[in-house]
């Protein structure tokens, strides 16, 4: 009996022994922690992002948590949206593989801002009133857009009649202004038709009012037919054939 209990303590020793020796030879996991991937990414954006020096500024956003890894050898990437233009909202997938197979992955976002050249009142201004040069100025602005309401040149709003009253510095956004009529109904005007057989030049009266470049309708004060002419100055317009 003594011998059998030797033998079944013997085997019980290594089996003991082989799975110790399994479990030391296990895999150690690694941890890239929050600050770490915030700074991977971090890093994607600062060099793939085609604004200047000085003309971006970006935070992480939403909640990171740490990321657990078989192995500290890793290696990874980050990849955005295709139609990624680094301004506003964006997601990166970060992508970990070790020995050449993925493992992980995690979704980052980030919040993108664009220093951008935008047209504002250089004072206040009131409902009603036509815009002069003096009128507007242009300020630099941090935009998460691109800025399709609001004007970057301050000739697109020259001329222009304010729908609202502004303050100064107030960015002047298309929604505030419209365009002004350049001739008004019932004015006279020169009608002009130009081409290479005839050069034709007559008075005749608007029936609308329009703007530069907007086709109109007009009565030749001699023969009383309407046409439609294009708008080209306050007192001109231009039939073409």
């Amino acid at each position: 009996m003594r011998r059998g209990s030797f033998r079944c303590c013997i085997a019980l020793a290594a089996v003991l022994t082989v799975a110790a020796t399994a479990f030391s030879a296990a895999p150690a996991s690694y941890r890239v922690d929050a600050e770490r991937l915030r700074a991977m990414v971090s890093e994607h954006i600062d060099t793939n992002m085609p604004w200047a020096p000085g003309c971006a500024r970006f935070e992480i956003t939403g909640r990171l948590d740490d990321v657990v890894l078989p192995s500290e050898k890793f290696s990874y990437s980050i990849q955005g949206r295709d139609d990624d233009r680094f301004l506003g909202d964006s997601t990166y997938m970060v992508k970990f593989s070790v020995n050449g197979l993925p493992v992980r992955q995690k979704h980052v976002t980030a919040r993108i801002e664009v220093l951008m050249d935008i047209v504002v009142a250089k004072r206040a201004l009131g409902r009603n009133e036509v815009l002069s040069a003096e009128d507007v100025a242009v300020a630099k602005k941090w935009m998460r857009g691109t800025p399709y309401q609001v004007f970057t040149d301050p000739a697109d709003v020259v001329g222009k009649k304010l729908c609202a009253d502004l303050w100064q510095n107030m960015e002047i956004r298309r929604s505030m202004v419209r365009d002004v009529p350049v001739v008004k109904k019932g004015k006279l005007v020169r009608i002009v038709l130009e081409n290479r057989f005839m050069n034709v030049h007559t008075i005749g009266l608007t029936e609308e009012d329009g703007m530069n470049g907007q086709m109109i309708r007009v009565q030749n004060v001699s023969s009383k037919k309407v046409v439609y002419a294009r708008v080209e100055s306050a007192s001109v317009v231009r039939v073409g054939f």
